[in-house]
């Protein structure tokens, strides 16, 4: 098990408001297709396993 925070918002959908998050470090697509190659090596990004098409991160107002 690898379990921690890896400072990646993977999709879209892992984010509030997406565009806010273009620039930024967390959201770059060499990030994100860095922590695709993780999950492509077959480990589970738990969350996405138990939330496969919704917003985890929305504003509850």
């Amino acid at each position: 098990m690898l379990a921690g925070d890896y400072n990646v918002m993977p999709t879209d959908l892992d984010v509030y408001k997406p565009e806010r998050w273009v620039d930024d470090a967390l959201f770059r697509p060499e990030v994100r297709e860095a922590f695709a190659r993780l999950t492509g090596h077959g480990w589970t990004d738990a969350i996405r396993a138990l939330h496969p098409s919704e917003g985890t991160n929305t504003k509850s107002h």
